[in-house]
């Protein structure tokens, strides 16, 4: 039953982006874009938006992919060609697909902005697993804290993300945050 509704919501979304793309072709008008607002610049300072922002961008690259298979097909051989362990070696696979940075653009990151917030929320996982807040001194303090007071919010945010990403050919394997 699962997997009929999964697939016939799949299918009602293909259809949908299909009847959106012809009125998009029969339409004088430019369509508009709108993007969420960018993370400030500089260090990543996690909050409760932020991942909530992050959560979604992240399922929406898995529903991309998952749509599109010649996109998550591409990712998975640039991935192992590569053999990315890192997400400084991951930065380019997003870089290089313009449908991803561009649906990134969409919540409000750039492929560095959301890949620093990925990178955070593991740091910060792992560093609330291993020490008490008040013990931290590092750079990366204030995340460290926020996931320690949020940590079953944050562990929630990185399932979530990673169940979306199952099944998929380049499912994006551990990567390391240094």
């Amino acid at each position: 039953m699962l997997a009929l509704a999964t697939s016939a919501a799949a299918q009602s979304l293909a259809d949908v982006a299909r009847r959106a793309e012809e009125q998009r072709r029969e339409s004088d008008v430019e369509p508009r874009v709108l993007h969420a607002p960018a993370p400030p610049p500089g260090p990543m300072v996690l909050s409760i938006v932020l991942v909530e922002q992050y959560v979604r961008a992240r399922l929406a690259l898995a529903d991309m992919r998952r749509t599109e298979r010649a996109l998550d097909l591409r990712m998975s051989k640039v991935m192992r060609a590569r053999w990315v362990r890192s997400y400084a070696e991951f930065l380019p696979v997003l870089r290089g697909e313009d449908a991803i940075v561009d649906t990134l653009a969409s919540y409000g990151f750039t492929p560095e902005s959301y890949l620093a917030v990925e990178a955070a929320l593991v740091r910060g996982r792992n560093t609330a697993r291993r020490q008490p807040p008040f013990l931290i001194k590092t750079e990366h303090k204030a995340n460290a804290e926020f996931v320690a007071t949020h940590l079953t919010f944050v562990e929630r945010a990185l399932d979530r993300g990673f169940q979306a990403e199952q099944k998929l050919h380049s499912c994006c394997p551990q990567l390391s945050v240094d």
